[in-house]
């Protein structure tokens, strides 16, 4: 279906551009060569494959993808904090943007996203340090999530309190975060943590594959809040590893 819809738009980011987390940076494309009247932007990371290798939609999907942006007006331009790529590092990034009539366009070359000081972490709720409980069950600490098979999160649901919870994974140094009652939300407000979910049901647990953690390493943290405004820090660090 979208094989003949490749375009060659995307302006910007460009190869050896350097993006830093904190500052607005323009995504920019040619409106008039993808129709349609939306765009989606997504980020990817995998420095060792050649755009040219892969002519159609089919090939691109196989390459893992993270959705940046979504809904946009499709003007050419978006401009955005690489704060919501929810990665960095050096000549690894390419852009796919992506028209709600189905054309595509990827950007050409690698550019850089270089960490910044982001005060702003993304988060939808404000935290408060006196509504911190130490409900966090699983992860324990130095524990290991293999991605591809499937794994818990799991919380003292009655100590959260809330109908609803948020859980997020920190993308960033874990250093003088603190655990459980000692975690330290002045630290934590500064620090960039990825969204896994939105509003899910306070049941105490959620089940998932590792792979939503959106990484690998062994320096994440879980942080969870109720739609009461109490949260929780899991204790110590935990590790993603990929062992296909």
């Amino acid at each position: 279906m979208f094989k003949s819809r490749r375009v060659h738009a995307v302006t910007s980011p460009s190869a050896g551009d350097n993006l830093t987390i904190g500052k607005k940076h323009s995504i920019t494309w040619q409106a008039n060569k993808m129709p349609g009247e939306k765009v989606a932007i997504f980020i990817n990371g995998k420095n060792n494959f050649d755009t040219k290798g892969f002519s159609t939609w089919q090939q691109i999907q196989n390459i893992n993808w993270k959705l940046a942006s979504q809904d946009n007006a499709n003007v050419g331009e978006l401009k955005i904090d690489p704060y919501h790529f929810m990665a960095n590092g050096r000549h690894s990034f390419k852009v796919l943007i992506v028209t709600d009539l189905g054309y595509w366009a990827i950007s050409d070359g690698f550019f850089s996203i270089a960490s910044g000081v982001s005060i702003n972490n993304g988060l939808e709720h404000y935290i408060k340090q006196s509504l911190l409980v130490d409900s966090m069950i699983i992860p324990k600490e130095y524990q290991v999530y293999r991605i591809g098979e499937i794994d818990t999160i799991e919380w003292n649901k009655d100590l959260l309190g809330g109908k609803q919870v948020s859980i997020y994974v920190l993308h960033d140094d874990a250093s003088n975060i603190g655990n459980k009652l000692y975690a330290d939300s002045e630290v934590i407000i500064k620090r960039r943590w990825y969204n896994i979910v939105i509003n899910a049901p306070n049941t105490g647990g959620y089940l998932l594959d590792p792979s939503q953690f959106n990484g690998q390493g062994n320096a994440y943290k879980i942080l969870i809040i109720a739609d009461n405004g109490k949260w929780s820090v899991s204790n110590e660090r935990f590790t993603v590893v990929n062992p296909h």
